[in-house]
């Protein structure tokens, strides 16, 4: 239960008498006026402290012999 808000464009709103006929029932319509949008507010931006923990040695960005190395079925061996 509860309640749906749908948008239909001037193109799919011509639809709307085939959707009424397959759920068996009219579906109320209006018009969307200023007050009923959103007001949209510039985004906020966030300072971030950088960090400078010293990674630990076998993981991290920096590791090129790991799990994921690019041994994979076709790679070559030498």
């Amino acid at each position: 239960s509860g309640d749906a808000i749908s948008f239909a464009c001037e193109d799919y709103a011509f639809s709307l008498t085939d959707i009424q006929e397959f759920i068996g029932h009219e579906i109320p319509k209006g018009r969307i006026t200023s007050e009923l949008l959103a007001k949209p507010k510039p985004p906020v931006k966030i300072e971030r402290k950088r960090s400078h923990h010293k990674q630990s040695s076998g993981q991290g960005r920096g590791n090129s012999r790991g799990r994921h190395s690019g041994g994979g079925r076709n790679s070559r061996r030498r």
